[in-house]
């Protein structure tokens, strides 16, 4: 496995543009990290039981073992309810309210980051071609030492770039599809609160 040193002689190549483009997939993975996490012990599926029973026993499964924020999102009703129908269903509304956002938060950031990658990548190739055109213009072909600078400027950004936005794409859509399904499956917890602790009153 190459060390640190290695990493840095072989991006060096690649110029200025290798700072953007390595703040950007840190920042991109790091947000990418953080919807992991939040999605971490997710389980979307859910019996369409009326029993009480059966829905005190996936709130308390979903309370202890399941994600975080569906976690918070139970035991923030439990703290506040009422023990009124009309107010604990609102209680439920807005909490549902207040997390929603968070299931989305940064999905599109990921997205336009892994989308600008390339970009710089592309940047890269045309500083790196016009570099290579510059020494050819001054020594002609006899500078291949020079050439291969500009070259290789072009290759590493390019490659860069790209090995940022692929994963990056692909996490993307993974996250959005997980973020879809994880708000079905909010929904169908605030029913289960609402069954279980508003229509009984």
């Amino acid at each position: 496995m190459p060390d640190i040193a290695e990493i840095i002689n072989y991006l060096k190549p690649g110029g200025i543009l290798m700072i953007p483009l390595i703040t950007l997939s840190f920042l991109m993975w790091l947000m990418i990290l953080d919807k992991i996490v939040l999605f971490r012990n997710f389980n979307c599926k859910f019996e369409n039981s009326s029993d009480s029973e059966e829905i005190e026993k996936d709130l308390n499964k979903l309370r202890h073992d399941g994600s975080i924020l569906i976690s918070d999102f139970i035991n923030a009703f439990l703290k506040e309810r009422t023990g009124f129908k009309d107010f604990d269903k609102a209680i439920i509304k807005r909490n549902m309210l207040l997390l929603k956002p968070a299931i989305y938060k940064n999905l599109d950031v990921i997205s336009i980051l892994s989308a600008v990658a390339p970009l710089f990548g592309l940047l890269g190739t045309v500083t790196g071609m016009i570099h290579t055109f510059d020494v050819i213009n001054i020594f002609g072909n006899g500078n291949s030492s020079g050439m291969a600078i500009g070259i290789k400027e072009a290759l590493i950004t390019t490659q860069g770039g790209l090995f940022i936005a692929i994963p990056g794409i692909f996490m993307s859509y993974y996250l959005g599809k997980k973020a879809e399904a994880f708000e079905n499956s909010l929904n169908q917890t605030s029913v289960k609160l609402q069954r279980m602790y508003c229509e009984k009153i």
